[in-house]
């Protein structure tokens, strides 16, 4: 997960009562994975109603900051009193963590721990992650009733942050639920999708979604263990199998993007980038180079100071878009999802765009601004992802 300048970056679990040995990292594709999500069924078939395997939807609120949508929020209701928590879906993260009632500048974001919830147990495993644009969050890895759309996961492990440093702290969302894999997970465990999953409560371990522009009205969604056909154009429809780079075991989900072109002029010298698909990123993140290549294609953008690389201003009002070609099909951005926040100490009418070069990126990371434009999914079992175009007329 990664915010924007004025946002930041962001960013499950293993049942106490499956008692799985702590080096379980990861739900593992192949027989193996069979061997588990069958170990782990049955083991929770004691504690679900039994009930075929159905996919559960979670409606999509955008984050705003200054009418840019930031990130989107799910509800999820956790412990004994099953209280709303309203968690960032991150699919550039592995696990769900959400906030101590005893944690430091906890402020009005909704909390967990003994006094809250009796079922809640604390573990003396740690937890703490950071994220690329300098947040932290420390704390214990817990166990409790965990509800994702009226279905209980019982004892889930979990993340408990104390203390949260950084951008993310001025954001009100009450933690992370991310859809990455759990190879690299911080709880060590699996995610709720794949929990849901072995559980047979979902389908699969899947997960369809619907980024929504929501000034168009739209809400969107996230499908747990399956895809919404109504959605999005099936005969049009791309699947590609993610990426393998050296840095594969940290749980993304990649693709390769074989060119870029701008008002269908190809942008030279960008070809065959591999990048990281991110629903928590309220940006499209890449190499600095390639960000000047990109927006050398713009007559009107103006260099802007990034920490950490280089940034654009270009027109609050700009026509411009951008195509992505990613497995053998070109996707097209929309030239509104490229307009940020104003700037107007860069001049009247001067917005930042949503293009940010990073100057020791090696890959991308592909964000919101893409990522409203297509109708995607990930599929963790068979590590896979899919792109398809919006159905004509949806409205989530």
């Amino acid at each position: 997960m990664q915010f924007s300048s004025s946002f930041g970056a962001l960013l499950s679990s293993v049942l106490l009562a499956i008692s799985m040995p702590s080096a379980i990292n990861a739900l593992p594709t192949g027989a193996r994975a069979t061997q588990v999500y069958c170990f782990l069924a049955k083991r929770l078939s004691h504690n679900l109603t039994a009930r075929a395997p159905t996919p559960i939807r979670l409606g999509l609120q955008p984050i705003f900051d200054a009418n840019y949508e930031q990130g989107y929020t799910a509800s999820i209701n956790i412990g004994t009193n099953a209280a709303v928590f309203n968690v960032l879906v991150d699919s550039g993260s592995h696990e769900l963590w959400v906030m101590s009632e005893d944690a430091e500048g906890l402020g009005s974001r909704n909390s967990i721990g003994e006094t809250s919830s009796t079922s809640f147990r604390r573990s003396d495993d740690p937890f703490n992650t950071g994220y690329e644009e300098g947040s932290f969050v420390d704390g214990f890895v817990a166990t409790d009733n965990v509800k994702v759309g009226g279905q209980t996961l019982p004892t889930f492990r979990f993340g408990v942050a104390s203390s949260v440093e950084g951008k993310i702290t001025k954001q009100d969302f009450d933690g992370v639920m991310g859809f990455g894999k759990s190879t690299a997970s911080d709880v060590k465990g699996p995610t709720v999708v794949e929990a849901l999953a072995a559980a047979k409560v979902i389908p699969a371990a899947i997960s369809g979604w619907r980024i929504a522009r929501h000034a168009e009205g739209d809400i969107g969604e996230v499908l747990l263990g399956a895809v919404n056909t109504q959605l999005f154009d099936s005969a049009r429809k791309v699947t590609m199998k993610n990426v393998v780079t050296d840095e594969s075991g940290d749980g993304f989900f990649r693709m390769t993007i074989s060119s870029v072109s701008v008002d269908g002029a190809a942008v030279d010298n960008v070809a065959n980038s591999v990048g990281v698909v991110d629903a928590g990123t309220s940006a499209i993140y890449l190499p600095g180079d390639d960000a000047i290549e990109i927006m050398a294609h713009f007559p009107e953008a103006v260099p802007v100071p990034f920490p950490g690389g280089i940034g654009f201003a270009i027109p609050c009002d700009n026509q411009q878009g951008i195509s992505l070609t990613i497995g053998g099909t070109a996707w097209p951005i929309d030239p509104r999802d490229l307009v940020a926040f104003a700037l107007p100490r860069i001049g009247e009418n001067m917005c930042r765009c949503a293009i940010v070069g990073e100057e020791d990126a090696t890959q991308w990371v592909i964000g919101i601004p893409f990522l409203k434009n297509v109708y995607h999914s990930l599929d963790v079992a068979n590590d896979a992802i899919m792109l398809a175009p919006l159905a004509g007329g949806v409205a989530v």
